[in-house]
């Protein structure tokens, strides 16, 4: 699969680069402004976002939305569809159809994988499967021997081995949340351990503290270790390679190209886990906001006549203080139901299409719905950050990211949060927060 993109570094391994947009099978994007410079006529695009922003709206590209976790699938799937395609065309031109329709129902079931993952981008085709790296001669028995077919892997499920006596990453590969690059997994060792292969294989490369198995069609190389092999060792998974000076390092590359190994081997240790985790348990804390409300689910689509009554039942519903729901609607639009920002935030309480559509709001600019959706936003931050209503403000304002990152209130939101707080004094005539 020839891709064009932004980030080269973030694509999953298995695919090739593209150095101009017209030789592409396929442009990833990851980010959107990527998207607003290229010239893209009849391609396929893969925006690796949560969601596309309406500045691409009527650009008559074809684009679909993907997790940057189920990149590698999605690609994979697209991959096989195209070589399906590719395959079927070529035999009926040479041979006529009849000749393929024994293997019509394989193709069929590759169309239906890829198409699956395509318009379902959030899930991954192995999401509930453990990681099995058996090849058809050790399914079978049947005596067809691949040249790594012989080097076992422990684990009863066909699982990876992990490397130290701790499960825990210390470092994930790939971007940290203040925008640093990890080409390498950093896991937790201790000083003296043993260090196991995940994987077996051939000893390829033993340089200095660092130690290279090729296998599987993959090539990993554990550093910050003392070397026990030599060079062209065959290794089994689970073997020895040698003792560790500390946390050791995970190189995964696969066709010349990095990957993510914790994530391909060990996806519940990956921060992409952590991350839906914290999605669930957020999203388990609003449900019983609302079941202990007896809200209903649906928002009536016509705003109701006096728009304090609204502020008054979305504050009760979501347990938030009203006069700090108002403060925030007047800092943002001045309860102006149809305000629209630069960025694209919308109506009274200034919902991002993304925040809106997160939070059930199918109207924006309905005043019920948005007022509604932004009480509901701002509860999660309250809840996220422990009551912090600083924080909580500063994460609805600037994302909660920002916050994480910064440790704290951004000092490029203090104004805003500062307004905030002085428009809710107002209104409790003094009070503190």
């Amino acid at each position: 699969m020839i891709v064009y993109t932004d980030s080269p570094n973030m694509l999953p391994t298995g695919h090739y680069l593209a150095s101009d947009v017209s030789d592409a099978d396929v442009v990833v994007a990851f980010t959107p402004e990527f998207l607003k410079g290229a010239v893209i006529r009849d391609k396929l695009v893969l925006l690796a976002g949560r969601r596309a922003p309406l500045s691409l709206a009527g650009r008559g590209l074809e684009i679909k939305l993907v997790d940057p976790a189920n990149l590698s699938d999605v690609l994979t799937c697209l991959a096989i569809r195209r070589s399906v395609i590719k395959e079927k065309t070529k035999q009926t031109k040479k041979t006529g159809l009849r000749s393929i329709i024994p293997r019509k129902k394989q193709a069929c079931a590759l169309l239906v994988a890829s198409l699956a993952v395509i318009l379902a981008p959030g899930l991954s085709i192995a999401a509930n499967e453990p990681v099995s790296l058996l090849t058809k001669a050790q399914e079978t028995g049947d005596g067809q021997k691949l040249q790594y077919a012989r080097f076992s892997v422990p684990d009863k499920n066909g699982k990876p081995v992990w490397p130290t006596s701790q499960e825990k990453v210390i470092v994930q590969y790939g971007f940290d949340g203040e925008c640093n690059y990890h080409a390498a997994a950093t896991l937790a060792a201790n000083t003296g351990e043993p260090i196991r292969a995940a994987l077996g294989g051939v000893i390829k490369a033993i340089y200095g503290d660092s130690v290279t198995v090729d296998g599987y069609g993959m090539e990993l190389t554990y550093g910050n270790l003392m070397p026990a092999v030599a060079l062209n060792d065959e290794v089994c998974g689970d073997a020895t390679l040698g003792t560790a000076k500390g946390n050791i390092t995970l190189v995964a590359k696969r066709g010349g190209m990095l990957f993510d190994p914790v994530a391909s081997f060990w996806p519940e240790l990956s921060r992409f886990a952590a991350q839906k985790k914290e999605q669930e348990q957020m999203a388990v804390q609003i449900k019983a906001v609302e079941e202990k409300a007896g809200r209903m689910e649906h928002i009536p689509i016509r705003p109701p006549e006096n728009m304090e009554q609204t502020f008054e039942n979305a504050a009760k519903v979501y347990g938030v203080d009203v006069d700090l729901l108002k403060a925030v609607a007047s800092e943002e639009s001045g309860f102006d139901s149809m305000a629209t920002s630069s960025k694209g935030a919308m109506g009274v309480m200034q919902l991002m299409p993304g925040t809106a559509a997160e939070q059930g709001v199918t109207s924006p600019y309905d005043v019920a719905q948005n007022i509604y959706g932004g009480a509901r936003y701002l509860k999660e931050q309250l809840l996220r950050f422990n009551g912090d209503v600083a924080c909580a403000l500063a994460a609805y304002n600037a994302g909660p990211k920002a916050v994480l990152n910064c440790k704290g209130v951004p000092p490029y939101v203090e104004n805003y949060v500062r307004a905030v707080i002085a428009e809710y004094n107002g209104l409790n005539e003094g009070v503190k927060l």
